[in-house]
């Protein structure tokens, strides 16, 4: 018999904590271990716990691809979600693995998560769970660290896959793209239900190639980091004065030049009410988040490869040059534009 050490992190926000019974399953080369009740005397899951327990297995079950976790309700006691932050497991050999989550779950389904990865799956083929590190962990990787968005900014650094393509250094053809279909599964479903299938979205209904993988995912980067810091955080700033845009007329506006007066401008422009509605919106939309997480920061611990984690070392560092330099510039602008320095851009949009 041997024994895999299991440590589970609930997160630390409101209302993570659950008194259901939670079970695990682990996943390995050799075999998979039998599901489990991580059952202890004391409440083990609530919010900020860290929770050690024991699976024994009759013999090693290699290298670990996943584990399966789930939840069940106890009777006479609340049915609450639980919000699981990771599962660190250590085999007998000593070798440790990291199970990031980071999600709510809220049923008694059963809930798949590769090593090193976050990414819960509903089927997992053996062929897939071969390449666990490779293919389409490295599109989640480029997506989540924001690669791309540096060269984006830094237009003296050429075009916008420098940060990309390195990270997807596994996909070396187009049949490698092609052949990915857990990849190929997720542009399928953001073409689907993110676009209701419309032809005339833009988006692809499949990869084929690999340079049509690198510019997708560099677009999806961009245009909710970067693209919305300089479309979003500056409305208050410029709209919060009625006059350069105001939400609404209540005269039709001057057909011919020089013929408007203050009288026929002050009746033109909406009233009190409606402009104090107005600039209390905008006020809300620019208004930094309480929670927000500045781009190439990442408090969850999706990473735990050497490569992605040294990329993202590098995108920061690249971030603070950029952030300087912008700085730099602004001093001798008279209206400086201070919505794509870094110190400012959230990983995403949050609103």
């Amino acid at each position: 018999m041997v024994d895999y050490e299991v440590i589970v992190l609930t997160g630390s926000l409101g209302f993570a904590t659950t008194f259901d019974n939670i079970y695990i399953k682990l996943v390995g080369l050799n075999g998979s271990s039998k599901r489990k009740c991580l059952w202890s005397s004391m409440p083990s899951f609530y919010s900020g716990a860290v929770s050690r327990f024991t699976v024994t297995c009759p013999v090693s079950l290699g290298e670990l691809l996943l584990i399966e976790v789930d939840k069940e309700h106890r009777l006479l006691l609340p049915d609450m979600s639980w919000y699981a932050a990771k599962v660190e497991v250590t085999s007998p050999e000593g070798d440790t693995y990291h199970f990031p989550i980071y999600q709510w779950i809220t049923n008694s389904d059963v809930h798949r998560f590769k090593e090193g990865e976050g990414n819960c799956c509903k089927t997992v083929s053996s062929q897939s769970l071969s390449r666990k590190k490779q293919s389409s962990s490295q599109v989640q990787s480029a997506g989540r660290a924001g690669e791309a968005t540096a060269s984006l900014l830094l237009g003296k650094r050429g075009n916008c896959t420098l940060f990309v393509e390195p990270v997807l250094t596994h996909y070396e053809i187009d049949a490698d793209v092609q052949e990915d279909h857990e990849l190929q599964n997720w542009i399928k479903e953001i073409f689907e239900h993110g676009f209701l299938s419309n032809n005339n979205s833009g988006i692809p209904q499949k990869f084929t190639t690999k340079n049509e993988m690198v510019k997708f995912v560099t677009m999806v980067i961009f245009t909710c980091s970067a693209q919305h810091s300089a479309v979003n955080s500056g409305q208050y700033d410029f709209g919060g004065w009625m006059p350069n845009s105001p939400t609404s007329l209540q005269l039709p506006p001057p057909t011919t030049k020089e013929t408007a007066t203050e009288k026929t401008m002050l009746n033109t422009f909406p009233s009190v009410n409606t402009t104090v509605h107005a600039m209390a919106t905008l006020w809300l939309l620019s208004k930094e988040s309480s929670d927000r997480v500045l781009l190439g920061h990442f408090p969850e611990e999706h990473f735990t490869d050497k490569f992605p984690r040294k990329k993202i070392m590098e995108f920061q560092e690249e971030l603070q040059r950029l952030s300087a330099e912008i700085k730099t510039r602004n001093k001798d602008l008279d209206l400086p534009y201070t919505y794509l320095d870094p110190k400012v851009i959230e990983n995403s949009v949050s609103i």
